[in-house]
Parts: structure tokens; C-alpha cells; sequence
């Protein structure tokens, strides 16, 4: 038993014997490998390949069906879908025929001794030459992993190559294997791979690809790799192995190598002949439609000896790595492969002896090895080594000799693991025919999983077993535990299933007097001479178990018996299983005794008690039955009775096991009035109270009721306008001819009906609150539109409304049977009265009147404050001042609202304040006699007059105007001027409440003497 972890798939494998086997292979995908002939075809879900008899890819016969061939007719070479998308998808849906288009060229060949022998796929044959020959021998699906074998000889060598691929991936490798079988060296063995590519001819492409070496020995990543792409679709075709023996080659025209392998891998020069083996820089491409290939120089045989080497045709650049993973060395322990780091865990049996197992490296006899040491190791150089297998965990390492340098160590660890005791099990197990049965039970090692089988040996597990128990009998099963890989021995559980009893043939006999206990049955079993415990019900209650055992001709016998019915007959065997029942019934029969006397308490009406007599007797059973499905089996039963109770009953009594005849008694029941139905009413003043019963024939009716002491003497009444007096409890009471009385309640409630009144309709200024009133028994109201309303659940809101209004105003009633009452206020918002005042610029202490606009509804003035104007309550005054004013105006209509608005007056002064005269008269007559500055709002700051000379004549400085004393009486240093004449003047003022900016004047004035 064998566990791997193949480190470069990330996946775990397992080998317990047949059984994990079995399960691995059951749950893998389909793919597809078979021999046809002496050809195989592998079928991947993404590459499909056939190989001809001498072993170069390229049946010569047709696909079988369900493969996509597109060489000629329907051979296969190789085709490939690297995008993963199915055979029918995509633009191309798949490349290939990778080489049969055209002049097919595919093959392998083989140097040794100097004798080159081919097995090449050429233009629709293939072949082989010196000496070689050869079949495909078989194939296998394991796993992911598809594969066929081509076995053949050239002369004393012995070759085998195996070709796989894996199931999801773009490449299929080949692994070779070369063996000398003489007895003599063989010298100079070179074996070739190569290959015409036509990678896009059947897609529209054309035969020219592009050609380069991505990978030549040495290098950092160990690989030979020399491919071909097309140049529309860039399909990719690689050729490469991580072998150190080996050398990529183009050729330079032509499709196949014509130098010799020997030729090729040992010229040390970039061309030689036809074949390109080297080219300058690793992006730099050979053009052109021609062959290219790898050879292999594996050295000299020695008798017996074999090497291997491993190659890959990678038809996607996304799986280079995993297909470069796949050809490099690896280990074979037993006979399978496994990944370098791989951990192999065995399953050994406790005691089981030291033994000697293979362990070597496949694939890599083209290195030199150097195996560390370590107990047990036949070999420390090579491939081939012995290891001894105990109980202990082991690690081996074998290192590749540094002048190789292109591949790993190799590391694998050999671990066994100790097969675990058979599991413990509960056996026998019995069950009886067709009962439930529980799954097997095996217990073990903690962890461990416990596997069932059917067989002592072989056949398929399950981890859980329910055993059938259809047909009778006795099975054996089989327990087994699986501790982590090991799985133990199998331990046998038995299971008996045992058969179910049948019953049938039944027979009886009466007992022979009353009471007595000499009745009988009797029933046949399916076993004479068995014991059985017998159930039954007596009189339909069930009965204590009792244990008979069958006569030799299989019959059970109830004996002692009394008269009554025997039902639910059923039996249960040693093994509890439990047989179908007899329902019967079997009725025992036999004399009876005398009738009870029996009474009753009638006649009654419907609703009375009825109470049935009898006398009471000790060991007495009772059964009473009557009308209307009526029993009971009290000695003096009693029950209320309807009108479908009146009839016959009867009693019969059992007084030990003797049962009498029965009895009868007849009821009388009278009907009772019917139900009258009442229901409670709610109702609000002033409705109607309406009561409608259905009178019956024959039938006498009574009310009493209500707090006011209603009553009436018919089924139903009405009452108007009911108030809150008219409510209480009203009970009816209804007697038929024959006495019988029925009584019904029922219950009035009146409530108060919702009041209410409102303000009257009002009008109001614009921008002013009022209060609305509502007056009403309720507290819950709502006002509507609650717009402009401080509260609308108020009975006194506040309002504001922005216009005119009608208000909606609802008083919820508090009792479910009064309306709501709704009322409504109209509200007039009457609008503002408008008043615009314009602001104005008007002279100092010049009149002026103020004009503002008015609404035509204005019919009252006012102006606040009154100072500087000529009235205060005219709507357009006369403003006179030497200073700014602002006034507020208000105007109102003749319903009382008032508007307002401001209006701002700013006073200024310029010449047109200041009066000069243009002549004077200087002669003492007391009129006209000064020449002085005149005007209102300003100061003069200096004020001077000059004759026609220039002379200044007159000054004055710092005066106020209109005042004489500050002019000029015609002198001149104190002298009156004889020459009346022209004389100039210039005048400097400041205004008043300005800003002293100065206001310059110059005039002329003629003095008049």
C-alpha cells in the first residue's frame, strides 16, 4: 500500500490495494487511449495523438470515430486546441494536423556503431530502415494521464518509448528507453527526434514558420527547447527535454536532417552542411519552411546496460513549465513513479521482516548519481539501488555529478506505517422480517474510518451499512478500519433475520351459562411445539399478556373465556417479532339475565338535565344507550338533553361476566323556545334602538328592561330616539304552550352624541393673530388646513393666515357609536394698505414738497415725526430744513389696517443758496445802502471786492451771511469813491453740514450814486 504527493501537480495519489485503485479510476473524467492494429491513439481533452507501428507520430490508417483528424483523409499526426475551449469553438477552433499537410515529415531515428537506422513519417507511409522494427504493444488511462506504449529492436539494442499525455494540458512527452541486450559494448548510441511543422496549413495558415533556439545547453534553466510558430495565428509548436545529452537543430532547407546525429552533436560549429546549430542571439529567428529536431548522444552500452531519455512536443508556450516538469528524472520505487520530495507511505504488517525493495531513478541514466549514504543502501553511485524496507522512516538523496549541472538532486522519503488490528463489532445481530434495521457498528483506533464490505475478501466499501431484513434469514457481513493510509483484516458481523409469526384459522366456543368462564378460541401459528405471548382486546379495552405454546399441530388454545368481544388478535415469538393482528371480531355468546328496572326523571324540555335510574349493584358493569349516540357506563347517568334527545334507552348490566337482558326507558323532551340570538347594542342619542327576534308558534314573549322599566310582550320592538335612560340590560323570556321557558340577555349602551360650536365668520389686517373658538363636549379635535395655525388639535388656536381662509374644524367623538361633527369658519385677511416713500435729495432750507405713493384704499395720513414738515396727517407735506430728516409714513384704509414705509430726506447746499444783488446805492437814504452777502444754509469764509484796477477795495472774513454789518458801504479806507462805477467781487462759502468744502462765487455789482 503505496501513498505519493506529486509535488509539481499539487495533488495526492493514493495505492491501498485494489480498493483506492478502484475509487481513483471510478472518479475520473473520460479520456480516451486504444490500439488499433499495430497503431495507438491517445485523446486528451485538448491534444489528440496517433502514432504509426514504427513508433513516429502519424497513423497511417484513420482515426477511429470521436477523435478530430485532419491530416489526410482522416490520419492523425497531432492536433491541439490551446485555448481550452472546446474542438468546435473559437477562430480557428483548433491547430493542426501539426505536420501531415502537404509532405508529412515526423520520425525518430537511432546511430550506434555507425549504423543509422530510421523510423520516419514521410508523404503517406511510414517506415523503418536499417534493421529497425517495431508495433505499439499498449496502452493506459490513469489518472489524468493518457498513454501507449511502442516496443521494437535494432539490432542488439532493445528500445521502448512511452508517450503520454495529460488529460487538461497542451504537450505529451515521450520517455525512451534504450537497452543493450548482446553481450558486447555498443558504441557511439545517438538517438533523434524530428519534425517537419506545419503548424497552420489546415486552418487558412501558410507552410513557412517561424523558427528559434529558446533554450541551448548551458544554461541557467537546464532546458533544450528549439520551436516552431506560425505566422497568422501565431500557433506554437515546441520541441525540448531537460536531458544534458542533448543539441537542437534547424535545418536549412529541406524538411529533414541530412547530416548524421553524430555530425550534428559534435560540430562545434554554428552551420554545418544543411543544419543550423546555433544562431547569434536567442530572439533572432530562422524563416522558412523546414524541418527542425533534437538529438541525443547517450554514449557507449555496456552488455546489459540501458539509459533513458525524455522528450516534450508542447503545442501551448503556457504549459512549457509543467511540461519541462513532467520529462525530468524521476523516481521508481517498486516498479511506479514518483516526484522528487515525494513521500511514499507503505502499510506493513506488526512483526513483519526487514525486506529488500528496488528504488531507482528513471530517466535519468544520462547523469552521473551520487546517492548519499544510509543503512541498508546496496549502491551509492548510479541509477539502479536496493534499500532495506524495516519499520523505520527513511530518506534518500541522490545528487547529479556537477559536470552535468542541468539537473536536481533527487529527494524521496520512504515511510511505512503499521496495518492496525481488525476493528472490534457487536455480533450477531437479529432483527426480524422487514423491521428497521440500524447500520453496522464497528469500533477501532481513535480517527480511524471503519469501511464495511459484503465479502471476506475483495469487492468495493462503504463507510456506512444498513443491513436488509426483507427476507428472512442469517447474513454475514465484514468490518475493517482505516487508519490514516493502512487499512486492517476484516472482523465478520452476523446478522439474523428472523421470520414474522402468522396467525390464522380461528375457531371458538360460547361459554355454556351465564357468567360463566368456559368459552374459548382457537387459532393456528406457523410453528408447532413454540411458545408465543398472545395480546388481545376484550370489549375493545386491551387485556394482560398471556404466554401459550402451540400444539403439534401448531395451534394455540385460549381457554376460561367469558361471554363478550374478542378483538386485536396478535402474537410475538422468542425473537420479538411480532405477527399481523386479527381484528375480528369474535363474539362469545351465551345465556343472559334477567332485564334492571330502570327510570328517568321526565318529561323535560330541551335544556333540562335528564337523570336515568337504576338500582346500584356492587361487581356491577353498566352500559347505558340512546338516542343520539347517547352511552355511559355510570350506574345513574345524567346529561342536558335537546330536543334530539328524546327516545329510548336502554341498560344492560354484567354482574360477574353474567350480562342481562336489556332494559328500556322513554324520554319525553319537549322543544324549548329557540334561541333568540340577542346581541348587545351600542348606539348613540337619538338613533334607534331596533330588536328583531323571529317568533315562534305557539309562543309567548316578555321584555323587561332598561333603566327606564321597559317592557313589551312581543318578540321584537323598536324604540326612537333613544336617550341615555333607555339603556341597561333587557332580558327576554319565551314560553311554549307546553311550559318550556328560554331566557336571552342582552345588553344597550347609549352615548352622549358629539356638540359643537365655532366662532363666527371675521375678517382681520394682514400680518395681525386671532384666536379661533371651538365650543365642544369631546377632547378631541383637529383643525384643517392647520396653515397659519399655532395648534390644530386647540380649541382656541392662534392664526396668522397669509390670506383669506375658510377653516375646517372636526370634533372626533369618543365613542364608536356617535359621529364626528364638523364645523366651519371663514376667515377675510384684509390686504395691508400699500404706501411707497421715495428717498430725496432737496437744498437747504428750501421748500419742498415730499411726494410718496399711496394705495387707492389709503384714506388716512400720518408722518412721524412732524419736524421740518408743513402738516403731518396730508399726504404730501412741504419739507423745509437745514438738516436730514427720516420719516416713517403711515397710511390706513377705512377698515382700520395700516401700512407703512420710511422715507429719508438728505438736505445740500450750493450756489443757488447764496443771494447776491447786482447794484447798491451807497447814499445814506437808508434803502440799498450795503452790499452784503445774503442766503440761507452756509457761512462765508471770506468775502472781497475789487475795483476795475485790481485794487481790493473791501474784506471781510468768518461772518454769516444777512447781516449788513459784514458788507460793503461803498468806502475805501474810510473815504466814500467819487467814481460810481463796476466793481468786482469774490465770495469763498462753506455750506453747513457739509463736509467743508468750500463754494466759490464771483460776480460784478454796480455802485449807483
Amino acid at each position: 500500500m503505496i501513498f505519493a504527493k506529486q509535488l509539481s501537480m499539487k495533488n495526492f495519489y493514493y495505492r491501498i490495494g485494489g480498493l483506492f485503485a478502484g475509487l481513483f479510476l471510478a472518479v475520473q473524467p473520460q479520456a480516451k487511449a486504444q490500439l488499433s492494429g499495430t497503431e495507438a491513439f491517445l485523446q486528451g481533452d485538448h491534444v489528440e495523438v496517433g502514432i504509426a507501428t514504427n513508433g513516429a507520430f502519424g497513423s497511417g490508417t484513420n482515426a477511429p470515430a470521436g477523435y478530430h483528424p485532419r491530416g489526410a483523409g482522416s490520419l492523425l499526426g497531432f492536433i491541439a486546441d490551446p485555448d481550452k475551449d472546446g474542438w468546435t469553438v473559437g477562430t480557428p477552433d483548433y491547430f493542426g494536423d501539426y505536420f501531415l499537410p502537404g509532405s508529412p515529415q515526423e520520425g525518430w531515428d537511432i546511430q550506434y556503431n555507425g549504423v543509422w537506422a530510421k523510423a520516419w513519417r514521410g508523404s503517406g507511409a511510414t517506415s523503418f530502415t536499417g534493421g529497425l522494427t517495431g508495433s505499439c504493444t499498449a496502452y493506459s488511462v490513469v489518472g489524468d494521464r493518457i498513454s501507449a506504449t511502442w516496443e521494437g529492436t535494432s539490432g542488439p539494442l532493445k528500445i521502448r518509448a512511452v508517450t503520454t499525455l495529460r488529460k487538461d494540458k497542451v504537450y505529451f512527452i515521450t520517455k525512451v528507453t534504450v537497452k543493450n541486450t548482446s553481450s558486447s559494448t555498443v558504441n557511439r548510441v545517438y538517438y533523434e527526434r524530428t519534425v517537419d511543422p506545419d503548424n497552420e496549413v489546415t486552418v487558412g495558415g501558410g507552410y513557412v514558420t517561424i523558427n528559434k533556439f529558446e533554450y541551448q545547453l548551458p544554461n541557467k534553466s537546464q532546458k533544450t527547447l528549439v520551436s516552431a510558430t506560425g505566422q497568422t495565428f501565431g500557433a506554437y509548436l515546441g520541441l525540448g527535454t531537460k536531458d544534458c545529452r542533448a543539441k537542437p537543430y534547424i535545418v536549412i532547407a529541406g524538411l529533414e536532417p541530412t547530416d548524421s546525429l553524430s555530425q550534428i552533436f559534435n560540430a562545434n560549429s554554428k552551420q554545418i552542411n544543411n543544419t543550423i546549430l546555433d544562431i547569434d542571439t536567442p530572439d533572432t529567428a530562422y524563416i522558412n519552411d523546414v524541418g527542425i529536431g533534437v538529438v541525443f548522444n547517450l554514449g557507449n552500452l555496456a552488455p546489459g546496460d540501458s539509459t533513458n531519455l525524455s522528450y516534450a512536443y508542447v503545442l501551448s508556450k503556457d504549459d512549457l513549465d509543467s511540461a519541462f516538469a513532467d520529462i525530468s528524472p524521476v523516481w521508481e520505487y517498486e516498479g511506479t513513479l514518483y516526484e522528487s520530495g515525494d513521500t511514499v507511505k507503505l502499510c506493513r504488517a506488526k512483526g513483519s521482516p526487514t525486506i529488500r525493495q528496488d528504488l531507482n531513478i528513471a530517466y535519468g541514466s544520462g547523469y552521473s548519481w551520487t546517492w548519499s549514504a544510509r543503512p541498508g543502501l546496496s549502491n551509492l553511485t548510479g541509477t539502479d539501488n536496493e534499500i532495506d524496507l524495516g519499520m523505520n522512516t527513511v530518506t534518500y538523496v541522490a545528487k547529479p555529478n556537477e559536470a552535468f549541472g542541468c539537473v536536481d538532486s533527487m529527494v524521496i522519503t520512504i515511510q511505512p506505517f503499521q496495518i492496525p488490528d481488525p476493528p472490534a463489532v457487536v455480533s450477531p445481530v437479529t432483527y426480524c422480517r422487514f423491521g428497521s434495521a440500524a447500520p453496522l457498528s464497528a469500533s477501532g483506533l481513535p480517527g480511524a474510518t471503519m469501511l464495511y464490505y459484503t465479502s471476506a475478501t475483495g469487492g468495493t466499501p462503504v463507510t456506512s451499512l444498513i443491513p436488509s431484513t426483507n427476507i428472512a434469514g442469517t447474513y454475514t457481513f465484514y468490518a475493517s478500519q482505516l487508519n490514516g493510509i493502512c487499512e486492517s483484516g476484516r472482523t465478520p458481523i452476523t446478522i439474523i433475520v428472523n421470520p414474522i409469526p402468522a396467525i390464522d384459522s380461528f375457531t371458538s366456543s360460547d361459554p355454556t351459562y351465564c357468567g360463566a368462564k368456559d368459552g374459548w378460541i382457537r387459532f393456528k401459528v406457523d410453528h408447532p411445539g413454540t411458545t408465543y405471548t398472545v395480546y388481545y382486546d376484550f370489549n375493545g379495552k386491551g387485556q394482560p399478556a398471556v404466554t401459550a405454546t402451540s400444539d403439534g399441530d401448531g395451534y394455540i388454545l385460549l381457554s376460561g373465556l367469558v361471554r363478550g368481544s374478542y378483538t386485536a388478535i396478535y402474537v410475538v415469538n422468542s425473537f420479538g417479532c411480532v405477527s399481523t393482528t386479527y381484528f375480528g371480531p369474535i363474539d362469545l355468546l351465551g345465556p343472559t339475565g334477567p332485564s334492571p328496572v330502570i327510570s328517568n326523571n321526565g318529561p323535560l324540555c330541551a335544556g333540562d338535565t335528564l337523570k336515568l335510574f337504576t338500582a346500584v349493584r356492587a361487581e356491577t358493569d353498566y352500559l347505558w344507550t340512546g338516542p343520539d349516540g347517547f352511552t355511559s357506563t355510570e350506574a345513574q347517568p345524567q346529561l342536558v338533553v335537546t330536543s334530539a334527545s328524546g327516545g329510548i334507552y336502554y341498560l344492560v348490566t354484567t354482574y360477574k361476566f353474567c350480562q342481562s337482558d336489556p332494559a328500556m326507558t322513554t324520554v319525553v323532551v319537549a322543544p324549548s323556545p329557540g334561541d333568540p340570538k340577542l346581541k348587545d347594542q351600542n348606539l348613540c342619542e337619538g338613533s334607534l334602538l331596533n330588536v328583531e327576534v323571529l317568533a315562534e308558534p305557539f309562543t309567548d314573549y316578555i321584555w323587561n328592561g332598561g333603566f327606564d322599566g321597559f317592557t313589551a310582550n312581543t318578540a321584537s320592538f323598536k324604540r326612537q330616539n333613544v336617550t341615555k335612560d333607555n339603556a341597561g340590560r333587557y332580558i327576554l323570556t319565551a314560553r311554549t304552550e307546553t311550559g318550556c321557558l328560554r331566557s336571552d340577555t342582552m345588553y344597550v349602551t347609549v352615548d352622549e352624541r358629539v356638540t359643537l360650536s365655532v366662532s363666527a365668520d371675521t375678517a382681520f389686517c394682514y400680518g395681525d393673530t386671532i384666536s379661533l373658538i371651538a365650543t365642544t363636549n369631546t377632547t378631541n379635535i383637529f383643525w384643517s388646513p392647520s396653515t397659519g395655525m399655532n395648534d390644530s388639535t386647540s380649541r382656541t388656536p392662534r392664526i396668522s393666515p397669509a390670506g383669506s381662509t375658510k377653516y375646517t374644524v372636526t370634533a372626533k367623538s369618543d365613542h364608536a357609536a356617535c359621529p364626528d361633527t364638523s364645523g366651519q369658519v371663514s376667515v377675510t385677511v384684509i390686504p395691508t394698505p400699500q404706501v411707497t416713500g421715495y428717498d430725496t435729495l432737496v437744498r437747504m432750507n428750501i421748500p419742498y414738497t415730499l411726494l410718496p405713493t399711496y394705495g387707492q384704499d389709503v384714506v388716512k395720513y400720518r408722518w412721524e415725526p412732524a419736524d421740518s414738515l408743513s402738516c403731518a396727517n396730508c399726504p404730501n407735506p412741504v419739507f423745509n430744513s437745514s438738516k436730514d430728516m427720516t420719516y416713517i409714513i403711515y397710511a390706513s384704509n377705512t377698515q382700520g389696517c395700516t401700512g407703512h414705509d420710511t422715507m429719508i430726506v438728505r438736505v445740500f447746499c450750493d450756489g443757488a443758496n447764496i443771494t447776491m444783488p447786482n447794484a447798491f446805492t451807497p447814499n445814506n437814504d437808508g434803502t440799498n445802502d450795503i452790499f452784503y452777502v445774503r442766503g440761507t444754509g452756509f457761512t462765508v469764509k471770506s468775502f472781497a471786492i475789487y475795483n476795475r484796477l485790481g485794487q481790493e477795495v473791501f474784506r471781510k472774513e468768518n461772518f454769516n451771511a444777512n447781516d449788513p454789518k459784514f458788507g460793503w458801504d461803498g468806502t475805501f479806507n474810510g473815504q466814500a469813491i467819487s467814481d460810481a462805477s463796476g466793481f468786482v467781487y469774490m465770495l469763498e462759502a462753506v455750506c453747513l453740514h457739509s463736509n467743508n468744502e468750500p463754494i466759490l462765487i464771483k460776480g460784478t455789482v454796480l455802485m449807483i450814486k
